[in-house]
């Protein structure tokens, strides 16, 4: 860092020093830079008038200080900077008509293309033309209607879907099958190909167990099957899949609207109790009670079922009913605006008990630290949302 410290007076391109060798560290076109009130200035020198004055090549348009640090940056060092970039940008552009016209390749040219890879490379393959021509050589020339009448027909002779009398609504004289084991299951099914309702009045053996009387579809193709069902696994929907030789092989979770969670955001989250704290729910859009309902201040999903919370002064709210912020995975999720800023600055207190002080003011950038930090109380914006993912006690069992 050079020497001394410098004032800058507004609309004057004289640079005053105090204890600066000027003469020693700066030369005509090297640059002076400085932060004055949080911004960065950089200042090009027209002339070292002495070891305490310089002159800019334009007047300083910023806010008077006196007592500023500086830094000197050589002309040499920004020729070099430039110079990098433009560099880069020419690269940039290389490559950018190097995707040009490796797409329209892809999408025009006949038969195969060869397209250039970013580390000069090349690679020649087929192109969206070739795959259309090969397939249309290939498919059969039929309508919507020809192909929907042939499945009707095939739909009506196999009697792939069955029906009992449990009001699935499939077609009539189908049965449902009452299992005890995956061998029962599938010799009631037989060589059946396609979808059967299925109710199931015994567990199959483990590790999957389906709870009873859990409402499933079982889909089977050759030697290879696939279980729907819900109700099982605290009410997720899962797709079991096997094969008559191996037995049961994998389960999936679907995820859906029961364990997961819209936030204020719009992205998707895993769901656990959540509560979505607003400054006022007569103000909040039509989706913010979307599978939620309002509790005071807050709105719940079923999980967070007793969680309260009210406005206690401008930017201060208390959540009750819960065991506080959750343990694990994610706990709070702020507004933001288009660019992912945080539209205000949260901070939370637990205490023993579980209650929850939230705090809500305008983010204030510290000069200082250099910091996003607290500013003046608001209320969370309106028509927006804070989410928070909550530790909820035990449930009581009847």
């Amino acid at each position: 860092m050079p020497v001394g410290t410098i004032t800058l007076t507004n609309n004057s391109a004289v640079v005053a020093g105090a204890g600066t060798a000027f003469d020693n560290e700066l030369k005509a076109g090297d640059m002076i830079v400085s932060v004055v009130g949080g911004v960065t200035y950089t200042l090009p020198v027209k002339s070292v008038d002495s070891a305490t004055k310089a002159t800019l090549i334009k007047a300083y348009d910023g806010p008077t200080q006196a007592g500023a640090a500086w830094s000197a940056v050589p002309r040499e060092t920004l020729n070099a900077i430039t110079a990098q970039l433009a560099a880069e940008t020419a690269k940039a552009l290389r490559g950018m008509n190097y995707d040009k016209q490796n797409w329209q390749q892809i999408f025009s040219a006949p038969g195969e293309a060869t397209i250039h890879l970013p580390d000069g490379s090349e690679f020649t393959g087929p192109t969206w033309n070739s795959f259309t021509t090969a397939l249309n050589l290939k498919a059969e020339q039929k309508t919507v209607d020809d192909l929907s009448a042939e499945v009707d027909k095939k739909a009506d002779a196999d009697s792939v879907v069955r029906r009992g009398d449990y009001g699935l609504g499939l077609s009539s004289g189908a049965k449902i099958f009452s299992t005890s084991s995956q061998d029962t299951l599938l010799g009631n099914i037989g060589a059946t190909t396609g979808l059967i309702a299925m109710r199931n009045n015994a567990a199959i053996p483990a590790p999957w167990d389906i709870a009873d009387n859990s409402p499933a579809l079982f889909w089977r193709t050759g030697d290879t099957f696939a279980l729907f069902c819900a109700g099982w696994d605290s009410g997720n929907i899962k797709i079991l899949t096997g094969n008559l030789t191996g037995g049961w092989r994998q389960s999936v979770t679907l995820w859906n609207s029961r364990n997961t969670t819209v936030d204020g955001n719009g992205f998707i989250k895993k769901a656990s109790p959540v509560a979505r704290l607003s400054g006022s729910s007569a103000d909040m859009s039509a989706d913010y009670l979307d599978g939620f309902t309002l509790a005071g201040s807050v709105a719940v999903n079923d999980e967070a079922t007793g969680v309260q919370a009210e406005r206690i002064s401008t930017g201060v709210y208390r959540i009750t009913g819960s065991l506080g912020l959750a343990n694990e995975g994610w706990t709070i999720e702020v507004p933001q605006d288009v660019n992912g800023n945080r539209l205000c600055f949260v901070v939370t207190d637990t205490a023993p008990d579980g209650t929850i002080t939230v705090t809500v003011s305008q983010r204030r950038f510290d000069i200082d630290s250099a910091m996003i930090v607290a500013g003046a109380p608001m209320d969370i914006p309106v028509e927006r949302w804070i989410d928070f993912r909550l530790e909820m006690p035990d449930k009581k069992e009847d």
